[in-house]
């Protein structure tokens, strides 16, 4: 018979089972936030675990991995045949081979994949597997981990799309670029302003050691300082054999990018510009004093001429009065001469053929030279027009040769007038003062005469400025040829050397005018006797443009209020045939006119006109079943023709 246990040994019993369950409680919590943390490092990571046993073909996942493959966690792990539908189509074949793979061979496996998630989401995937077995060798389990490294590849494809953007931008950067490591050693370089130089880096130089040298300053050490101290350096016009560079010291933490730009066209278009600004100035200030000279010498030439009625011919001041006239009509030439450098005289400019207006003046100056200096042409237009002045481009050859003349000492030696078609494109049109790239006529002077000397060659367009002798010239000629050459939107370039003689050229734009397109003045416009209402908030353009046409034999209502001509229209629609409306009116605009006057009488025509560019579409003309648009200013011949032929369209 088994004896009781006794009443101590029960509490002992009882304490001993109460420090177990103690115990596999604590135990328990352990394994709780082992779990939790376990969890959080997944989560954190975006690392998921997975457990397949071959032999149950059952397959666990841990709750990262839903939210990996962005599965709800209620549904429980995707069977295999499942899982596909997720997988990449082009990334299904090489996973299946490592895991069917893994299944027979009992390996490992360790490969990248992409799947698209059910939201549409593409995620890129790091998957490795490993096979647990026991100790006959027989597969037990595939244990697994499957991490989410979207943003680590996105990271990595971002870096690769910068790196091709950075490699493109720097194999055409527009600027000589060299890049140097810490210790001053070119590690890539660009040079595209100097393909043809002859000292070329190579990579591993020193820069500013075995290639770049600068005698006047240590750039060596400008960039050793630059890198050690993190800031960067400028030098602006820095000059480099025959050449000026602007050179920027860009440091960064593995080295630094040194930039130069070649500036010596740069400072070649500043020193144009300030002579352009000083002409400019001279120009202003002839043209204000030649504005005052003009008032005085009127007052002197009309009391001349007031004085020569009253004084009787034999008195002795009547020679005296002469004089001053004649003496005041040479000052008013030499007034006109500063007008023209001025630019301020207004002169008609024509189409006019370039060729014929040269060949006669060259024959007008072959009768006035010495016989010495032979004087020859050669033109190579023809039908080339410009838009010009007759009398301004002879006197610009007669002031040209006149200088050619005097520059040829003794009385022999030769000037040649050249005439040529010139296409310019950018890099030619930089080499002149203002030009833009375009189609010109080029005049060139040549003489065999003294030169120029290069101290003054920056002061020969200069009004009043000339190495001649009193008796030889004023020194306007060249400054009147500037003031017209720039009138005209062309240039003048002037090569000399003392000793060889001096070529002159000019540039003028060709103009694409006809000279048999030339509006004659005698021209018959056609005639008409219809009602247009004519609408316009500039009273002059409703007088003249009414002017205009009722010489022609129309009747006329020209009002400036859209409104007031909408009202009118409203209580006589039929009494016109044809409106014409500016499209910018104050009260009511033209295509808000356009469009009432259309709902009382839809056929009737209409043409809208406006001083600005392109104020309107043709999708809007369209629309209003506008017939016509005319740009400001209207021209009488134009405006005549316009309203006759939409008339005659329209059958009225």
């Amino acid at each position: 018979m088994t004896q009781k246990p006794s009443c101590k040994e029960l509490e002992k019993r009882v304490k001993e089972l109460e420090e177990l369950v103690l115990k596999g409680k604590g135990i328990e919590q352990e394994l709780v936030e082992s779990n939790r943390l376990l969890k959080e490092v997944q989560r954190v990571a975006r690392i998921g675990s997975w457990l397949y046993d071959p032999v149950t073909d059952v397959l666990t996942w841990s709750e990262e991995m839903y939210d990996i493959f962005g599965l709800p966690h209620q549904a429980g792990p995707p069977l295999y045949g499942d899982i596909r539908t997720l997988i990449h189509p082009d990334d299904w074949a090489p996973f299946n081979m490592a895991v069917t793979g893994a299944l027979r061979n009992g390996t490992g496996y360790s490969l990248e994949i992409r799947i698209i998630r059910p939201s549409g989401d593409l995620r890129y995937l790091n998957i490795r597997g490993y096979a647990e077995k026991d100790d006959k060798g027989t597969i037990k389990r595939f244990i697994g981990t499957t991490q989410d490294i979207t943003e680590s590849k996105r990271s990595q494809e971002a870096l690769l799309v910068s790196e091709e953007r950075y490699r493109a931008l720097f194999d055409n950067i527009p600027i000589n670029t060299v890049v140097v490591d810490r210790k001053g050693k070119i590690t890539a370089f660009r040079f595209p302003e100097h393909e043809e130089q002859i000292l070329k880096p190579a990579i591993g130089d020193v820069m500013y050691v075995d290639f770049a040298k600068y005698p006047h300053m240590d750039m060596y050490r400008e960039l050793m300082e630059s890198m050690e101290r993190g800031t960067e350096k400028e030098y602006l016009d820095l000059r480099y054999g025959d050449k000026f560079l602007h050179i920027r010291i860009n440091p960064y933490k593995d080295g630094a990018i040194i930039t130069a730009i070649d500036t010596t066209s740069v400072r070649k278009l500043e020193s144009e510009l300030q002579h352009s600004r000083k002409m400019e100035s001279l120009g202003t200030l002839a043209g204000g004093i030649a504005h005052e000279f003009n008032n005085i010498l009127g007052i002197i030439l009309g009391n001349a001429e007031l004085a020569v009625e009253y004084i009787a011919q034999k008195n002795p001041a009547s020679e005296c009065v002469k004089e001053i006239m004649d003496a005041s009509l040479r000052a008013k030439d030499v007034v006109r001469q500063i007008m023209s450098f001025a630019r301020r005289s207004y002169v008609e400019k024509r189409p006019m053929l370039i060729a014929s207006v040269i060949r006669d003046s060259v024959k007008l100056i072959a009768s006035t030279i010495p016989r010495g200096i032979r004087i020859s042409e050669k033109i190579l237009c023809h039908s080339e027009v410009i838009l010009g002045n007759k009398t301004e481009v002879g006197q610009i050859i007669m002031n040209l040769c006149k200088n050619s003349e005097q520059a040829i000492k003794g009385g022999v030696g030769e000037i040649e007038v050249l005439l040529e078609p010139l296409i310019l494109d950018d890099l030619m049109a930089a080499e002149y003062e203002n030009l833009s790239p375009g189609s010109y006529i080029r005049r060139a002077i040549k003489d065999t005469g003294e030169g120029i000397a290069p101290e003054i060659m920056d002061r020969i367009f200069e009004p009043y400025f000339t190495t001649k002798e009193i008796d030889e010239g004023l020194g306007m000629g060249l400054a009147v040829v500037y003031g017209i050459i720039k009138k005209y939107d062309g240039a003048i370039r002037i090569k000399s050397e003392p000793g060889k003689g001096t070529t002159v050229e000019v540039l003028f734009p060709v103009s694409e005018t006809k000279v048999d397109e030339i509006e004659s003045v005698s021209e018959i416009l056609p005639k008409g006797s219809e009602h247009i209402l004519f609408v316009d908030d500039e009273p002059s353009l409703v007088r003249i443009a009414g002017n205009i046409m009722e010489q022609q034999g129309y009747r006329v209502t020209g009002l400036t209020s859209s409104m007031e001509a909408l009202n009118l229209f409203i209580k006589e629609p039929d009494s016109f045939d044809l409106i014409i409306s500016d499209i910018s009116m104050p009260d009511l605009p033209g295509d808000a006119l356009v469009r009432e006057i259309h709902k009382i009488r839809p056929e009737i025509p209409v043409i809208l006109s406006s001083g600005q560019s392109d104020p309107v579409g043709y999708d809007l003309l369209k629309e209003l079943s506008v017939v016509a648009f005319a740009m400001k200013p209207l021209k009488r011949r134009e405006l005549i023709r316009t309203v006759r032929d939409i008339l005659d369209k329209a059958g009225v």
